[in-house]
């Protein structure tokens, strides 16, 4: 008798439990889905907002590009261009000279820089049997 009344209330909590867990998953789904269309509104929104500042960027580019063609065309703006192109290709020229001819690259890349490292590896004492 005791068996029948436990074993029913068992069984009940069982299907009790079953009923609960179903409708927690049904709500989670439901949760899920309303913060899936709230998401998907405002990325509507935002590419919305974003497009229309893309194509303010747009006209300002073709504003500026057409501006620059104009400045470009101008007889004051060839000449000052063309004397700037010379003049910057002879500092260039003169310092790409000068870099090369006081022999500090080589002395920081070449044997210098290796005898250095090796000193610093192992302490100095190597570097005289090795011949560095």
């Amino acid at each position: 008798m005791i068996r029948g009344i436990v074993g029913g209330i068992v069984r009940w909590w069982a299907r009790l439990s079953y009923l609960w867990q179903l409708e927690v998953e049904g709500a989670k789904g439901d949760i899920n889905a309303a913060t899936a269309m709230r998401n998907a509104d405002e990325k509507r929104k935002l590419v919305v907002q974003l497009n229309s500042e893309a194509d303010a960027i747009e006209a300002n580019v073709t504003e500026v590009e057409a501006g620059e063609d104009v400045r470009k065309s101008a007889p004051e703006y060839q000449e000052s261009h063309a004397a700037g192109k010379v003049r910057g290709r002879a500092r260039f020229q003169e310092r790409a000279g000068r870099r090369h001819s006081d022999g500090r690259g080589k002395a920081r890349h070449g044997e210098a820089g290796k005898r250095k490292r090796v000193e610093l590896r192992t302490g100095g004492t190597d570097v005289a049997r090795a011949g560095w």
